[in-house]
């Protein structure tokens, strides 16, 4: 059985090898050099990166999209920090699945059943990543929400004596978290080059929230010379009340989310006894044949 893995194994390297000289392609460490220089993970340069990367570039060739589907995606990947067109990123996922159904080979090789194990990781792994974009967007989202009734408090004292909006952003950056101070330095700076009316809506447009929404009406009431302490006095406290609800609702979800994955260990313990218990019939049967 470890004989047939291990020619197994030479036999793929040896016709990935022959397949990149047929091919022309640059040397792995080539194209691990070049990985480390525009990769920011913190698997760059491994040898399953590059071939990852590799493969997700031609994928990408392949990969047609309609233009509102492609300004979307582009849109949401800018918003997720992700450095890729929405083509390649398509690539990518399709990519690290194509590499992770390729364990089922020497999985089938040991036993059937770890072979469909496998490809449902795989499969529901790359479903996952489909999804990943939104997920992180809307934890960079929560991050911004949860700093804003004390970026809301700090202006609500500083209109008082001062009008200047952008040295009222500029002093909060020191104590904003990541995610905000990072809107917040990109705001001020078209803030001190273009118009600042449209850079706080060009923020409101980044950050995609309700809350934001609301605190930059004010930022732009208080650029027109409106009387704005009593919107900002009431948007304190509502913020406030706002962030004590949604922490009292993720405490109240946590005992659910414990009881999901006591439910699914549960789960995992009874297919894994049941797993083995197939192998042996299977083993005694093919025996008693």
């Amino acid at each position: 059985m470890n004989t047939t893995i291990f020619i197994f194994i030479f036999l793929a390297v040896g016709f990935y090898l022959l397949l990149c000289e047929a091919a022309k392609l640059p040397l792995i460490a080539y194209r691990k050099t070049m990985l480390q220089v525009v990769s920011d993970n913190q698997s760059k340069g491994s040898l399953l990166k590059v071939t990852e990367m590799n493969l997700a570039l031609r994928l990408s060739k392949l990969i047609k999209l309609s233009e509102y589907r492609k300004k979307t995606m582009s849109d949401s990947l800018r918003a997720a920090g992700i450095p890729f067109t929405p083509e390649l990123h398509l690539a990518q996922i399709i990519a690290r699945f194509l590499m992770r159904s390729l364990l089922a080979l020497p999985a089938a090789s040991i036993n059937p059943i770890a072979s469909i194990m496998v490809i449902v990781w795989a499969v529901y792994t790359m479903f996952g990543e489909f999804k990943s974009t939104d997920k992180i967007i809307r934890q960079k989202r929560d991050r911004i929400e949860s700093d804003l009734p004390r970026l809301t408090a700090m202006i609500s004292q500083k209109i008082k004596a001062s009008k200047d909006v952008i040295g009222i952003l500029d002093s909060f950056l020191p104590s904003a978290g990541v995610e905000l101070r990072e809107q917040l330095q990109i705001t001020l700076a078209e803030m001190r080059t273009g118009s600042p009316d449209r850079a706080l809506s060009k923020l409101e447009l980044r950050v995609g929230s309700t809350m934001m929404r609301e605190v930059v009406l004010g930022l732009q009431s208080v650029l027109h010379g409106d009387d704005i302490n009593a919107y900002f006095e009431k948007l304190e406290r509502d913020l406030s009340q706002e962030e004590i609800q949604k922490l009292k609702l993720n405490n109240m979800q946590r005992p659910g989310k414990v009881r999901l994955y006591t439910t699914l260990a549960l789960g995992w313990f009874i297919l894994t006894a049941f797993g083995i218990l197939g192998i042996y019939a299977y083993v005694k049967a093919k025996a008693l044949i």
